[in-house]
């Protein structure tokens, strides 16, 4: 699959934005030991979680690297402006992910499980991406207890 950018995110210009807000949740700074990233509250099916936002370049880049966990989250929400194909890779990740990426709706539209690529960089890691454009992707430490729903309010 090609046409799209790499996240684990390799690069991306997407500006600063906490405070912000996703369609279906205020997004506030994160607590430490996760300074720079926004945290909110989702609803992912029908129970409502804490997960961090990533939604700028520097804190898609970032993504999970050299994190064995995300607590006290569920898990890291990637959110972009509009919808994207964009290749996840695990580059720096020393534990197993899954993530679910979802549509503009916030209905899922792919899933899978990233093995750890701990000591490698990004062009040497497999990259993993959806069959489909998405607009949001939630990564959490596998096998991940977030069962499968739809993005909205909690």
């Amino acid at each position: 699959m090609g046409g799209g950018a790499t996240y684990a995110l390799l690069r991306d210009d997407g500006p600063a934005a906490y405070p912000a807000a996703l369609p279906f949740a205020e997004v506030t700074a994160a607590r430490a030991p996760f300074t720079g990233f926004g945290a909110a509250r989702v609803a992912v099916g029908d129970r409502c979680r804490d997960l961090l936002v990533a939604a700028d370049g520097a804190t898609r880049g970032t993504g999970l690297r050299q994190r064995t966990t995300t607590a006290p989250y569920a898990g890291m929400l990637f959110a972009f402006p509009t919808d994207i194909r964009a290749g996840f890779t695990m580059a720096r990740v020393p534990v197993p992910l899954t993530i679910t990426w979802f549509g503009a709706d916030g209905h899922p539209v792919d899933r899978a499980r990233m093995e750890p690529c701990p000591s490698a960089s990004d062009d040497e890691c497999p990259v993993y991406e959806s069959d489909r454009a998405f607009r949001y992707a939630l990564e959490e430490v596998a096998p991940g207890s977030i069962a499968p729903g739809a993005l909205g309010s909690c």
